[in-house]
């Protein structure tokens, strides 16, 4: 029995200091951020997290990474956004921001004089959608801890036809880069 425990332990310790390297809430405030840094590059409202759609997002993350899945929920009325990694080694740290810079980086690819959704910029759309504040992220390891899914949502969803002009805006003025 002892051994047993022994054994039941030093997995848990393990386990632990796996997952200990990705603190969630810092995840969350990283990824909040740098939406919100990108936001303000195109005059667009900040985002605020929320504690019910951090909930939707960590718990379609861990299915998706329990079940190595990367699809998207088809969750009614949420924006959603994926991201995956995979690696040889065992992950230990994931950078919330680096998810969103991911997303936004489509940003090359959109065109604003023909303004619309496209399978090739909707991640970063969703980002920057002017209608879209609240945010939640969820991030989980596979059980090998060799792969990573993080999923956000958004309230109210984005990409919706017909309101790009609207929602997705061009760099403003004041951001640095922009004009």
């Amino acid at each position: 029995m002892w051994l047993v425990q022994l054994v039941f332990t030093c997995l848990v310790i393990i386990n632990c200091s796996v997952y200990s390297a990705i603190i969630l809430d810092d995840f969350r405030q990283q990824a909040l951020g740098q939406h919100n840094y990108f936001r303000e590059r195109h005059c667009t409202p900040s985002m605020i997290l929320n504690s019910t759609l951090n909930t939707i997002a960590q718990n379609y993350a861990d299915y998706l990474a329990a079940n190595n899945l990367f699809q998207h929920s088809g969750a009614a009325g949420l924006g959603e956004n994926l991201w995956g990694m995979s690696s040889s080694a065992v992950i230990t740290f994931v950078n919330g921001s680096t998810p969103t810079t991911s997303w936004y980086n489509e940003i090359s690819l959109y065109n604003y004089s023909d303004p619309g959704f496209s399978l090739s910029t909707g991640h970063f759309t969703q980002v920057i959608w002017k209608r879209s504040i609240q945010l939640g992220i969820g991030i989980a390891l596979s059980n090998n801890s060799k792969s990573a899914r993080v999923v956000g949502n958004y309230y109210p969803a984005g990409n919706v036809i017909g309101s790009f002009p609207d929602n997705v805006l061009e760099l403003c003025s004041n951001a640095v880069g922009g004009d």
